[in-house]
């Protein structure tokens, strides 16, 4: 399952393995401002965490290619951790 979410997710949607970690993936993308980021896609045995601009149409794409059980929405843990959404003035 593992390199065959990976293989998607780097040739279908463009997001690269880190060097550090092979289970964080990151692309550089460009926001509705044209100012530029990088998107993260962590993932941990069968649980994802997106850190993106737009991340509902990037998993609305992972969605069409897999069976998401619990569907996705905008988290409030990951792997035990409480998550808490933090804007800063730039986006």
């Amino acid at each position: 399952w593992r390199n065959m979410f990976s293989q998607f997710i780097e040739q279908e949607l463009g997001f690269t393995s880190t060097r550090i970690d092979a289970d964080v993936y990151r692309r550089k993308t460009k926001r509705p401002d044209g100012t530029f980021y990088y998107e993260y896609l962590l993932v941990y045995v069968d649980d994802c965490l997106l850190i993106s601009h737009d991340p509902n149409s990037i998993m609305e794409k992972i969605k069409r290619r897999f069976d998401l059980k619990d569907g996705y929405g905008e988290p409030k843990a990951y792997l035990g951790a409480e998550i808490v959404k933090h804007q800063t003035e730039h986006g």
